[in-house]
């Protein structure tokens, strides 16, 4: 993820509602001592960071969970629409006849900054989603705290709130178990923004056993980003902690996430810090629709709010995405096609959907030792989702280094009426490796075919050469020799699919030149040409039969495939 971004308008009006919750316009009540609310316990001021002394200027009280009303809307596969409603300090005895199934599990979604509970807006939306599943096996638990949350201009206000948000939920979960009894493994807590926090606040008193899974919708930053990991979410919170970024930055200038990764696996969609569709201009319209407040709140919050959407979405309605996350080194190589395979069983790849299913039965695997974070892009609108191809070109020897684009047309066994094309540019030289990630709206099945032809930069992509005077006369002709071409599917959620749909096509020393296309069609041996010429040989022009290979049959697919190196 990047750490740093220039701030536009847009950001701007947010910093400015900041500085005024920080004591210019907000009453801040003098360290006192802890405040205590009956069983939920006591509470020192918020640290705001981990440097700075507790008594700080700006550190805040929570508010009572009486003043913040803290209200459950409990939904279950028995009626989907009509919930039981309950407040912070429900008995026991109350809770015994709920439109509750505790032989499902139980979602607990929280909201944050601003934000509350109705059948309308995104959490109904989600609790709608989560309940029409045909499968129909969890409970949903609303978590409104909406007079906590609306403290504006007072940020801090609704920060240091979320401490006791976090403490009644834990206690509300606690009173459940004893009436039903379950457990804390039985317990899902998911949160948006300043919600994830109270997700993570519930976690650490959830204990013996730790909540089941947590997953933080992007994890509100400010006054987050730089406090001590008992301040905030962290892995240790529960069994599973997953957190997906949208809107990270470093402060609030950046972005109004956290940038740190938070989870055991963190995914970070799009770069984590920006979503496609939110840039600024896109919001200008919202303003003039809605009005400078709503419509400046929407363009602002958009890439933030994309992270609930997102968990509300169902890709496989569309088509069998099947989108897995990848892990990689940073955003930057991720998008270079660096990342592009995985083996089952392995932390290299995570799938990126099945909430409510795949992970409410995962754990972290053996080999966890710290945060990981996966990669993985998505579109403006729904479908989110793409069709993923890591494309390798592996260049052989005996020619001169040439800066300039591999432009290909790749066909697959689907829609194989269709080519989609891609631009490779790079300064290529002999014995080397390249990749590129190739995303697509529709799948491509298996890729079969490739036609391949070398470019000018100064071409247009659509491979039209610009016009060149006559005095300069002909430019000489440019080539590079490949060996193989690698195309990894990385969408499916077993290696087996992976595996079935990527395509190796190997055929050594071929020449690529600015003046023809050559054709590559799949292996169908270890040298796809027959030709074992040693890695000095000579390179060699296609010929007229096979274009660039004898495969005959270019559906044949040899057990060398696909291999496992990124």
């Amino acid at each position: 993820m990047k750490t740093s971004r220039n701030m536009d308008l847009l950001t701007f009006f947010f910093f400015v509602l900041i500085i005024k919750s920080c004591s210019i316009y907000a009453t801040v009540p003098a360290d006192t001592g802890p405040v205590c609310f009956d069983e939920y316990g006591c509470f020192n001021k918020s640290e705001i960071h981990k440097d700075w002394p507790t008594k700080s200027q700006i550190g805040h009280y929570p508010e009572s969970p009486e003043k913040q009303n803290i209200t459950f809307n409990i939904f279950s596969c028995r009626d989907r629409y009509n919930p039981t409603v309950l407040r912070y300090n429900v008995n026991e005895n109350e809770m015994r006849n709920l439109n509750y199934d505790p032989r499902n599990r139980t979602l607990v979604v929280i909201h944050g900054y601003t934000d509350f509970y109705n059948q309308f807006n995104w959490m109904g939306n989600l609790k709608d989603h989560v309940l029409r599943r045909k499968s129909c096996d969890l409970n949903v638990i609303t978590v409104d705290w909406s007079r906590g949350s609306k403290t504006s201009p007072n940020y801090l206000q609704a920060a240091a709130n979320v401490r006791v948000v976090g403490a009644v939920v834990a206690s509300f979960i606690g009173r459940l178990n004893k009436v039903y009894q379950t457990t804390n493994d039985h317990f899902t807590i998911m949160g948006h923004s300043l919600g994830a926090q109270a997700a993570g606040f519930t976690g650490k008193r959830l204990r013996k056993p730790k909540a089941r899974l947590i997953i933080g919708l992007d994890p509100a930053g400010p006054a987050f980003s730089d406090v001590s990991e008992e301040n905030r979410l962290n892995p240790n919170d529960g069994q599973l902690v997953i957190s997906v970024h949208t809107n990270g930055g470093v402060n609030v200038l950046d972005g109004l996430g956290i940038l740190t990764p938070v989870g055991h696996y963190s995914f970070v969609p799009n770069g984590g810090e920006n979503q496609p569709g939110c840039e600024p201009v896109h919001g200008i319209p919202g303003v003039l629709i809605n009005g400078l407040g709503e419509g400046l709140s929407d363009a602002i919050a958009c890439s933030h709010r994309r992270a609930y959407l997102l968990m509300a979405y169902d890709e496989q309605m569309f088509d069998d995405f099947e989108t897995n996350a990848y892990r990689c080194n940073n955003y930057t190589d991720y998008e270079a096609g660096k990342c592009g395979t995985c083996l089952d069983g392995s932390d290299d790849c995570q799938p990126f959907g099945q909430w409510y299913d795949y992970w409410q039965k995962q754990k972290p695997s053996r080999k966890w030792t710290s945060p990981i974070v996966y990669y993985v892009d998505t579109r403006t609108e729904m479908p989110y989702s793409y069709f993923f191809y890591q494309i390798k070109v592996k260049t052989g020897n005996n020619f001169n280094k040439y800066d300039g684009r591999l432009a290909m047309n790749i066909t697959g066994s689907l829609r194989n009426d269709f080519v989609e094309k891609i631009n490779m540019e790079y300064n290529f030289k002999p014995n080397k490796e390249y990749t590129y990630l190739h995303k697509s709206f529709k799948s491509l099945g298996r890729i079969v075919k490739v036609d391949a032809q070398l470019q000018d930069k100064s071409e247009q992509k659509s491979g039209i050469k610009k016009l060149i005077g006559n005095s300069i006369g002909k430019r000489k002709e440019q080539n590079i020799v490949i060996d193989e071409i690698q195309i990894n599917y990385m969408n499916g959620y077993t290696e087996s699919k992976r595996r079935q749909l990527s395509t190796i096509m190997r055929n050594s020393n071929t020449i690529i030149t600015t003046k023809e296309t050559v054709t590559f069609h799949p292996s169908t041996n270890g040298n796809n040409n027959g030709n074992n010429n040693s890695q000095d040989a000579s390179p060699q022009r296609p010929t007229n039969e096979s274009n660039g290979t004898k495969n005959k049959n270019p559906n044949n697919r040899s057990s060398e495939n696909i291999t496992n190196r990124n």
